[in-house]
């Protein structure tokens, strides 16, 4: 039996509409999987423009770019990183770096550095807010953001790590000391190793840090004592800490109550304020703060 003309282009219509209907659904989806191997690209210019064209989109983006925050693949993952940072407008300024810190569970944080605030240089230097696999900011440790140390894997445990000294934060403004921390960036921003020094503004001797090479690739240790060379920033070792593989904890001395350094374990809060304690109560005895 011949169809006739009428029904045939019947037919075609209702074709062209289904497949024009297919095509709506299917477009976006598609869009984003091209803009995704696009993100991945070797080719820097053609991620900078997927980038900027997947956070024109803006909101609607989020629930595929957070995805991609989740992916093995550096490329997709900082770039889906600086979208999220662009469409919530978390910044004032641009962003300068941006570091994928991987984690033992497997979903990485981003550190986020900006241009601008507190600039010194180096990429991975200056303000830094972290932003988790959620896309959602946190607070880093203890409020102190600001990167002038060290930003890598200083243990070869496959974590990021801050070595930075953090300030005290006493209260009382003639109470000086520093204390230094190995900091992993990961959630539970708890430091491997924290130890104090410089308790005293009028000290002969200025303290500092710096990272040895222990000819195993990867793992550096960590000398404290007093700075020998400002321009190097080395220092004289007066207490080495080494990192135990077996144990995964850092090895050294502990220093005291009335020493020059103290290493400050997590079990005793208050050991730092104790250190400084006698220094504190001196100086309360002298308008200008000095020691006897």
């Amino acid at each position: 039996m011949k169809i006739g003309f009428n029904l045939k282009l019947a037919i075609a219509v209702v074709a062209v509409f289904a497949f024009l209907i297919v095509g709506l659904f299917l477009y976006e989806p598609l869009w984003f999987i091209v803009q995704e191997r696009r993100i991945k690209s070797d080719d820097a210019a053609i991620r900078a423009a997927a980038i900027k064209a997947v956070a024109a989109k803006g909101e609607k983006a989020l629930p595929h770019v957070t995805t991609w925050l989740k992916s093995s693949n550096d490329n997709l993952a900082i770039g889906a990183c600086r979208i999220v940072v662009e469409i919530k407008k978390y910044f004032d300024d641009p962003v300068k770096h941006i570091v994928r810190c991987p984690q033992r569970n497997g979903l990485p944080i981003f550190a986020v550095f900006e241009e601008g605030r507190h600039d010194p240089k180096g990429k991975a230097k200056g303000h830094i807010e972290l932003i988790d696999h959620t896309g959602e900011t946190f607070r880093y440790y203890r409020g102190a953001n600001v990167i002038e140390g060290a930003f890598e894997d200083v243990n070869n445990d496959g974590i990021i790590d801050n070595v930075e000294v953090i300030p005290s934060g006493l209260p009382d403004s003639r109470v000086y000391g520093d204390i230094l921390h190995v900091l992993p960036i990961t959630r539970a921003k708890k430091p491997l190793l924290r130890v104090a020094y410089n308790n005293s503004k009028d000290d002969i001797e200025e303290w500092s840090w710096e990272l040895v090479e222990t000819g195993t690739p990867g793992i550096f240790d960590i000398s404290v004592g007093p700075v020998v060379d400002e321009k190097t920033a080395k220092v004289k070792p007066e207490a080495v800490y080494r990192w135990s593989v077996s144990g995964r904890k850092y090895e050294g001395p502990k220093g005291g109550i009335g020493q020059p350094f103290i290493r400050l374990d997590g079990e005793h809060p208050g050991l730092f304020e104790d250190y400084l304690k006698g220094i504190s109560q001196e100086n309360r005895k002298k308008p200008d703060g000095k020691r006897k």
